[in-house]
């Protein structure tokens, strides 16, 4: 045989074995393959068995894990709400919300933020400390200080000191209620001057309280709590519920409320005083009050006390009733006509306290008599 005879036979042979490999290595993948698939059916149909399947466990399992990522998800919830309160809680705190007075843990609604202005650090360190939990609390040591803030910040209340170097709180006051922006917002006096004077005189301006230093934390909340919710005041008539009846009763009719509240506060201690915000409800009120004496602003809206008067004097029991005019209007022509219309008396604004009770005095002796 030729090398070349040899040549092909062993060509041949690595073929034959190549072939028979490939025709092995293909049977043995198929076997593979039917027993993988006999194995998948098989657990298939295991997973498709009673309770006690494979897939049950992996889905309790699922839902364990879903539960364990909802719990994380909540224990996260929960951190941040911890975080949002803590926030909240801080008196310098940006974010809004407001609890009702004295009790931290009833609901939360908008915070309110509140100016506190005093020259005097521990004023404002130890009020903001009263506050800061129911208020966001901005501290300012002088008025140009507060001003600067009010660019930024509108608050929804100021308390003010009255006595401060260079720019004191009675002029502080007189620059806010001058300007439109800042005019409606609530003044509260919190300061050592608690004379009679002084308060009257704060009131007048257009302060809505005078808290005296020192105060009570608790009185002050009261007081913020209750002017920061004009809706459970009613200034169209307040009706002075003191049921001691040897006082005398007066009806004080002004459109103004900070002068209603100077009233009042001037003459509560020795009078009943009934104050009327909305001087053309006169008709409706005055037979239910039967004041013994009433007190007339001349310039108001809708109708002025010129012709309230006229009013009052047209009711046969009220004929007689003394009436003082208390009013910015001191021409000597308003005084004539005031007179002409049956006035018992005059007096200018702003009033002295103990010179409005003098005059009151006299002419309800001068009724009885």
């Amino acid at each position: 045989m030729s090398k070349d005879d040899d040549v092909k036979k062993d060509g041949g042979a690595e073929k034959d074995g190549s072939a028979k490999k490939e025709d092995a290595a293909k049977k043995d993948e198929s076997v593979k393959k039917e027993d993988i698939e006999n194995k998948d059916d098989g657990a298939e149909k295991d997973d498709n068995a009673g309770d006690g399947s494979e897939k049950d466990d992996d889905t309790e399992k699922d839902g364990g894990a879903e539960k364990d990522d909802n719990a994380g998800d909540d224990t996260e919830k929960d951190g941040d709400a911890e975080k949002d309160d803590d926030t909240e809680k801080d008196g310098d705190a940006e974010k809004d919300g407001d609890v009702k007075k004295g009790n931290k843990d009833d609901k939360k609604v908008e915070r309110k933020k509140i100016f506190l202005v005093d020259d005097t650090e521990f004023i404002l360190v130890r009020t903001k400390q009263v506050l800061k939990d129911y208020y966001t609390v901005f501290t300012l040591d002088s008025a140009p200080s507060m001003f600067d803030l009010l660019e930024k910040v509108k608050p929804d209340m100021i308390i003010l000191d009255i006595n401060m170097p260079g720019v004191d709180g009675y002029e502080t006051i007189k620059m806010l209620k001058k300007d439109e922006r800042y005019e409606e917002i609530p003044v509260i006096f919190l300061s050592g001057k608690d004379d009679e004077d002084s308060i009257i005189k704060g009131l007048s301006l257009g302060a809505v309280d005078h808290v005296p230093k020192p105060y009570s934390p608790k009185d002050l909340l009261d007081r913020i709590s209750f002017h920061l919710h004009p809706i459970e005041y009613d200034y169209e008539l307040k009706v002075d519920t003191d049921k001691n009846v040897s006082k005398p009763a007066i009806l004080a009719v002004d459109d103004s409320p900070s002068m209603l509240r100077s009233i009042h506060f001037a003459l509560h201690n020795k009078y009943k005083v009934h104050t009327l915000q909305k001087p053309e409800n006169l008709e409706k009120v005055i037979k239910g009050l039967k004041p013994e004496l009433i007190i007339l602003d001349y310039n108001m809206p809708v109708i002025n006390g010129f012709a309230l008067l006229k009013i009052i004097r047209g009711f046969k029991e009220f004929n007689t009733t003394p009436v003082i005019f208390l009013t910015s209007e001191s021409s000597p022509e308003n005084i004539k006509e005031a007179i002409n219309l049956g006035c018992s008396d005059f007096m200018v604004k702003p009033f002295n306290p103990r010179k409005l009770r003098d005059k009151i005095t006299k002419c309800l002796m001068k009724k009885d008599g």
